[in-house]
């Protein structure tokens, strides 16, 4: 019987391969099956991995068109035949042989449907038990624990889970190129409502060795992952992780997202409006009470109006108005935030300007009378 699948997204991970599989072949739990989902390499990857499948017949390769990882995930998925799912980067490693023995007995002795362990952060000079914004990655005592004391969203790597809690309810990776892990977890973590946790440390992490090329899909698929997740929050009365993905996005990712908005990004600033409408007021504290808007999404509009208006101060304040109520008041028709002429339309927004495609969406919004309409 295969006690764990762990699954592997590779792309190009040629430099830090060896010491990732190594750390997985040498764990201690022999009943274990290592799928490899290479995702379109081109470097060495494929050749290591042949290199230890031919060492080694548990390590399995799976071999498909560069598609992202969170598509290699489900393709590691279909093909698991694991009691348990793991789930490892190809550039980073399991800190000790014991990890996976830890978690599966563990897991199998509290017949805990996700178990999990501390992690620690490899960031190339030195390891670190944690990080220190991230103090919640460091268990100290083997317990249950409900996932609504805690409401991570980050992390999901360092817990093993068991596979069929993922199959009955259709839990997978959604295809975005960034964010695709935290709606994962929370998921899971939702379905499962706890998790056996052991102070062992159970993961290393390697931290800071990648750069990411922030272009347009990565960007809007960050907001649809934090959106995911604020939506969920939302349905399930998780008042800190739905504050938590309001400060991903005003804080963490602030910089990101405002660099989309001034490429003339209009499907993210779609997406920003329908996160701002998805904030659910009643339940989180009146730091985000009504009116409330989204960072990255008033200082663009307050930016580009400074650029416009500065000759009307009394404009300014009325637009601003507006652009509050219109942003809190009007959520059941969120769905439909620009006319179909303005979705199809990027002209509207790169010809015009921000405030008159503001000024349409108000239109549309039956918030304020048509400006431009004659008569």
């Amino acid at each position: 019987m295969i006690k764990i699948s762990v699954i592997i997204p590779v792309y190009n991970a040629e430099k830090y391969l060896y010491q990732c599989l190594s750390s997985i072949l040498t764990q201690t739990l022999k009943e274990i099956e290592i799928l490899c989902i290479n995702d379109g390499s081109t470097d060495n990857s494929a050749h290591i991995l042949e290199e230890f499948h031919a060492k080694d017949a548990r390590v399995k390769i799976i071999t498909q068109k560069n598609s992202g990882s969170g598509a290699a995930r489900n393709n590691g998925l279909t093909h698991a035949g694991g009691e348990y799912i793991a789930f490892m980067d190809g550039d980073d490693y399991y800190p000790s042989p014991s990890c996976l023995e830890r978690l599966y007995t563990s897991a199998v002795e509290h017949s805990a449907l996700i178990c999990g362990g501390s992690l620690q952060t490899d960031i190339g000079t030195s390891i670190r038990r944690g990080k220190t914004q991230f103090p919640m990655h460091i268990f100290t005592e083997e317990r249950f624990v409900l996932y609504s004391e805690v409401q991570y969203d980050y992390g999901y790597y360092r817990y093993i889970y068991r596979k069929d809690l993922l199959d009955h309810n259709n839990i997978r990776f959604p295809d975005y190129l960034r964010f695709q892990d935290p709606p994962f977890f929370v998921k899971a973590m939702v379905c499962a409502k706890k998790f056996y946790c052991i102070p062992d440390d159970v993961y290393t992490y390697r931290w800071g060795h990648q750069n990411v090329n922030w272009n347009k899909r990565r960007t809007n698929d960050l907001v649809r992952g934090l959106l995911d997740n604020l939506i969920i929050s939302s349905k399930h009365q998780l008042v800190q992780l739905h504050i938590r993905c309001i400060e991903r996005l005003n804080k963490d990712y602030y910089e990101i997202i405002e660099n989309g908005l001034y490429a003339s990004n209009i499907q993210l600033f779609e997406l920003l409006i329908k996160f701002n409408c998805n904030i659910n007021h009643e339940l989180i504290s009146s730091e985000y009470a009504e009116p409330y808007i989204i960072k990255p999404l008033k200082n663009f509009y307050l930016n580009s109006l400074n650029q416009k208006q500065t000759d009307s101060n009394l404009k300014y304040k009325q637009l601003y108005t507006d652009v509050v109520n219109s942003v809190s008041f009007r959520v059941g028709r969120a769905i439909t935030l620009f006319p179909r002429k303005l979705r199809n339309g990027i002209l509207c927004f790169q010809e015009h300007g921000f405030s008159y495609t503001w000024d349409r969406l108000l239109v549309h919004l039956h918030i304020k009378a048509d400006p431009y309409k004659k008569g």
